[in-house]
């Protein structure tokens, strides 16, 4: 990790780090067939579970989340394994709650890892793992957080040290990811029954959009058809 002037909240600025990138499906769409308001109450309730991440959720303060408009950032304090499991627990932790009936904002995104400035003080935030993040949500073709390959080398370098209650492989299997060009193999979160149990508002989804985005809900189906499969055979 490199080492430079810290922030005052003992974060470096400069350093190699995780970059979660999550975009909220369909929020133009949204905007435009809910009121002001209706946008407004679902992103504060987002914004508390954002809190959550934040404070409650992980007491080691090694991820800050930024939420601008349909776009939401997860940055690691550092590259350490604690901030590894950290940034996948609380990026797990939002993608399972986005799809809750009081919240509904279904979310797609991807990880990425490398040298990144993270200045909240000055609210700069540039890097190439950030871009990296951006451009792989941006194909991402269903409900799901997928891993960059600058991500999956860090996992190959450190696997025996990640997520030792679990299981790297558990927590993010590698499946036939649905991206806009094709099907591709990458690591992806591994849903929580609960994301699964509120899939049944997914029909809501399908009385706001016609056409194209509803390819977005039915791959999320077949990629948890692949997660079932994984699913069975690690539990026997």
């Amino acid at each position: 990790m490199n080492k430079t002037e810290e922030t005052e909240d003992d974060w470096n600025p400069t350093c190699e780090r995780f970059v979660a990138c999550l975009d909220i499906l369909g929020f133009k769409d949204r905007v435009a067939n809910s009121t002001h308001g209706e946008i407004y109450q679902s992103l504060e309730k987002f914004s508390q579970f954002r809190d959550i991440v934040e404070s409650t959720n992980l007491l080691t303060n090694s991820v800050k989340v930024v939420l601008f408009s349909d776009s939401i950032f997860i940055f690691s304090k550092d590259n350490s394994v604690e901030s590894f499991d950290d940034i996948v627990k609380s990026t797990s932790f939002l993608l399972n709650i986005s799809l809750r009936d009081n919240v509904l904002l279904p979310l797609k995104g991807s990880l990425a890892y490398g040298k990144l400035t993270v200045d909240t003080i000055n609210q700069i935030y540039f890097g190439q793992a950030l871009i990296d993040a951006y451009l792989l949500e941006q194909e991402i073709h269903y409900l799901g957080v997928v891993t960059h390959h600058s991500f999956e080398k860090f996992i190959i370098q450190n696997k025996e040290s990640l997520l030792k209650s679990n299981g790297v492989d558990k927590i993010l299997p590698i499946l036939e990811t649905p991206l806009k060009s094709s099907n591709v193999k990458h690591r992806n979160f591994n849903i929580r029954k609960s994301y699964i149990e509120n899939l049944k508002n997914l029909e809501k989804l399908y009385l706001n959009v016609s056409g194209k985005p509803r390819i977005y809900i039915d791959n999320t189906f077949k990629v948890l058809e692949q997660l079932e499969k994984i699913n069975l055979n690690q539990e026997n």
